[in-house]
């Protein structure tokens, strides 16, 4: 490594930190910070190349790159120790982290390593080396066997709550190399939820996961009587009797097959009688599993580098991402120092003139869910600006300038702009730098 701790600590008091700082001391607004989502095929795979791709994010103002360095199919871009089976073919011989944080060091911008954290290929390591690691249906098949958009759907997606598993024996151990071994600036969580795309309420029916609800709810006591202790009614509202904590598992729980157990989950009820409300426990379930997750990459990075930051790319809608993915991001602040919610236009309904009100409006709306706790940077993708255009393959640069104004208008901390090779390809730098720089 060419990169020491004392310079990587100089890179995080850059420029923009330093201003953020007087900033704060003078009661001001800090300045806006400028961040681009990027695929390892923006930067290349050559020295030179990594040199053009930063100089042209110094052009355009970046002070944050986020690059993504653990990638769908579950290959990472850096010379991994720990793994050496998931290095990506095109980087054998060439590290792409190292070689980033230098050249973006050297130009004062901030490395953020990107990890799609708990989607991997149907052919990665990961799953062929531990398919009971995977997320599993009531049917008991794993999120390859959906179709999306009448075509096959090819990621695996990984139990966030088998301990051992995944999380602990993979993905965690993943971070603490990343941590230990390169000067980055801070680790940044993507796909950090579950299956929502394909199947929101399939997943995950795993045998650990079958047996670890009912625990986790404590839907039924592991000590006592051996006759099942059914709720008694004494107050006048059926609902109010809750709190004796009576059993809620039916007669003949162990002898449920999955679908069985994963049906009663999903419409069961918590009271004979009452309402079909036991999904309530199910969706607690989940987000405390991708909380916990969180909490613990944010712990065991922080032993090693006190002063990295973690930063997540997150859905729109906190509370309703919660319902469907397990993604409550707004309970996360302790252990993110930044969100980035992806606002893009497809994640809408309407005409571009709708996605920009809504965009404004849902800026605002993230900073009230996260109570101002943490930085957020409006998420803005630019191919998805484009959708009247789709077919003349014109790309109108009024559009991002507009998009990323209606985002400005709420006030947020930042605006993060998902490139991945997008705007070379919609020859949008030029206009981008216009924006940022002036």
């Amino acid at each position: 490594m060419n990169i020491t701790r004392r310079q990587a600590a100089a890179a995080l008091t850059g420029a923009l930190g330093l201003a953020q700082v007087k900033a704060q001391q003078r009661g001001a607004q800090p300045p806006e910070v400028h961040a681009v989502w990027a695929g390892a095929s923006d930067a290349g795979a050559s020295v030179e190349s990594v040199r053009a791709f930063v100089a042209q994010l110094k052009r355009a103002n970046i002070h944050k790159l986020v690059m993504c360095a653990k990638e769908g199919n579950g290959n990472v871009c850096w010379h991994s120790q720990r793994f050496p089976q998931l290095i990506a073919p095109r980087y054998k011989d060439f590290d792409l982290v190292e070689n980033l944080v230098r050249e973006a060091h050297g130009q004062g911008i901030e490395v953020h390593i990107w990890l799609i954290d708990f989607s991997e290929g149907e052919n990665g390591a990961a799953f062929r080396e531990h398919p009971e690691w995977a997320q599993v249906s009531a049917e008991g098949k794993r999120t390859n066997s959906e179709t999306l958009l009448d075509r096959a759907y090819h990621a695996v997606w990984m139990c966030p709550a088998q301990r051992p598993g995944y999380t602990d024996q993979w993905l965690l151990p993943l971070i603490e190399e990343l941590v230990s071994r390169y000067p980055v600036d801070g680790i940044h969580h993507d796909y950090v939820r579950y299956a929502g795309d394909v199947a929101p309420d399939t997943y995950c029916f795993c045998d650990y996961c079958l047996k670890q609800l009912p625990r986790h709810a404590l839907l039924r006591w592991e000590t006592g009587p051996r006759e099942r202790q059914r709720v008694e009614i004494v107050r006048p509202r059926l609902e109010a009797n809750w709190e004796a904590t009576p059993d809620m598992l039916p007669p003949g729980w162990e002898q449920f097959d999955r679908r069985e157990k994963a049906d009663f989950f999903l419409n069961g009820r918590t009271l004979a009688g009452g309402p079909p409300d036991m999904r309530y426990f199910f969706y607690e379930y989940r987000v405390d599993q991708i909380a916990r997750f969180v909490r613990e990459a944010c712990e065991r990075a922080r032993r090693i580098n006190p002063k990295i930051q973690m930063t997540a790319a997150v859905f729109k809608n906190p509370i309703q991402s919660g319902r469907y993915l397990g993604q409550k991001w707004s309970d996360w602040t302790p252990w993110i120092d930044a969100f980035m919610p992806m606002n893009y236009r497809s994640h809408f309904l309407g005409d571009f003139d709708t996605y920009l009100a809504h965009l404004t409006e849902i800026t605002a709306r993230q900073m009230e869910w996260t109570r101002h706790e943490k930085p957020l940077y409006s998420g803005i993708f630019t191919s998805d600006l484009y959708k009247e255009e789709a077919a003349s393959h014109t790309y109108p640069p009024e559009k991002l300038t507009r998009a990323i104004e209606a985002a400005r208008a709420a006030k947020p901390d930042g605006i993060v702009i998902f490139s991945a090779g997008t705007l070379s390809r919609q020859n949008l730098w030029p206009q981008l730098e216009a924006v940022l720089v002036g």
